[in-house]
């Protein structure tokens, strides 16, 4: 007596390449996308970056890193395939708050300074108000209105802070 014995072979599954944003700013949101199809979509930090399972709508709750991850769930005995897009989320910037003079008479000069650093300085109106970028050291050039502007550059995705003072 002869025993046939039927075996289903299934192919070694792919995940694909997930595609989208690799730096986002906390707030902002990304669609991620795969090449491949039929997969969930989760995050390895929902404390940093929440992904909808369905769709790959990921939203950037805080400062940190977090793994985008896209399983293919397995079939006939295969295993499942994972991608990975590793996404770094960055705080947005903050100028804080600038103290110095109200005003100044033609020819003074007073230092403005900020309660965050890393930024630089500049005037709404340099004819007025000569301001050096650097330190905030400013000098009255001539009667008038100027905004003593303080700008700390925006990372990850994130835009520039700007604090103003008049």
């Amino acid at each position: 007596s002869v025993v046939t014995l039927v075996l289903n072979v299934s192919s070694q599954l792919v995940a694909g390449t997930v595609n989208g944003s690799d730096s986002l700013c906390v707030g902002s949101n990304s669609l991620f996308v795969s090449t491949v199809g039929g997969g969930v979509w989760s995050s390895s930090n929902p404390a940093v970056l929440s992904v909808l399972a369905a769709s790959g709508q990921a939203t950037a709750l805080s400062a940190g890193v977090a793994d985008v991850v896209y399983t293919v769930a397995g079939t006939g005995g295969c295993l499942s395939a994972q991608a990975l897009k590793r996404v770094v989320v960055t705080a947005a910037a903050q100028a804080g708050l600038i103290s110095g003079a109200d005003s100044l008479c033609t020819g003074a000069s007073a230092l403005f300074v900020s309660t965050v650093g890393g930024g630089v300085w500049s005037s709404s109106n340099p004819a007025v108000l000569s301001v050096l970028a650097a330190s905030g050291q400013a000098t009255a050039l001539s009667a008038g209105v100027a905004d003593v502007i303080y700008t700390v550059a925006g990372a990850g995705g994130c835009l520039s802070a700007q604090a103003l003072k008049r």
